[in-house]
C-alpha cells in the first residue's frame, strides 16, 4: 500500500471492520505512533522497516493469541449432577462413571448441548445416527429407555418425553411433564 499523508484524525479501523474477529496489526513509520488511538485495541505494532520474517512472525503470534487454545476450551457439559466429557467420551452421575454405548453417549451429549429444546425422533435419528441411517424411529425410544435406566432413579427424569413429539433434556422439572411421561 503506498504511503499517503492524512490531515485530520484517522478513521477508527475497529469500527470499520465487519465479519469475523481478527487481530489488528498496524504497520507504521517511526513517526506514525502519534496518530494511533488506544481505543483501537491494537494487537501489535510493527515498524515499516521490519523485514518480512519479523512481520510474518508477529502475524502468527497475533493469530495464535486470538484463537482460544485447547486448555481454555471446556469439553464438559454439566446438567443436574450429570457430567458429560466430550474429550474422553465419558459421562458421570454424581461422580460415578456411566457405562454408556457410543450411541447412548452421543444421544445424551446432543440433548445436553440443547437443554430444554424438544427434538422429534426423526431429528434425533438424523443428528445422532446420521443421514445414512435407515432404521425406524423406535430405535430412539429404545435408546432413551436404556439411557434413563443407566442414569438411575434420581436422574432418569432429565430426559422427558413430549407426547406425540419427541424428547428433551429438562434441567428443571416442568409440571406438564408429570402428565406426559411415557
Amino acid at each position: 500500500m503506498p504511503a499517503r499523508t492524512l490531515w485530520g484524525p484517522l478513521p477508527d479501523p475497529v469500527a470499520q471492520s465487519h465479519g469475523l474477529e481478527r487481530p489488528l496489526i498496524l504497520i507504521l513509520t517511526e513517526g506514525g505512533m502519534a496518530a494511533v488511538s488506544s481505543a483501537w485495541s491494537v494487537d501489535d505494532i510493527v515498524l515499516d522497516s521490519a523485514g518480512p520474517a519479523e512481520v510474518e512472525a508477529r502475524i502468527r503470534l497475533a493469530v495464535a493469541r486470538a484463537i482460544p487454545g485447547e486448555e481454555e476450551t471446556n469439553t464438559e457439559i454439566r446438567a443436574a449432577g450429570v457430567v458429560i466429557d466430550e474429550a474422553s467420551y465419558t459421562a458421570r452421575v454424581n461422580g460415578q462413571p456411566l457405562n454408556l454405548t457410543f450411541k447412548e453417549f452421543e444421544l445424551l451429549k446432543y440433548l445436553a448441548q440443547h437443554p430444554g429444546r424438544v427434538f422429534t425422533r426423526q431429528q434425533l435419528l438424523t443428528e445422532v445416527w446420521g443421514y445414512d441411517y435407515y432404521g425406524g424411529t423406535r430405535t430412539v425410544d429404545v435408546h432413551v429407555r436404556r439411557l434413563r435406566a443407566k442414569l438411575g432413579v434420581d436422574h432418569e427424569n432429565l430426559i422427558s418425553t413430549v407426547r406425540n413429539v419427541g424428547y428433551r433434556l429438562t434441567l428443571v422439572r416442568l409440571p406438564e411433564d408429570e402428565l406426559t411421561e411415557a
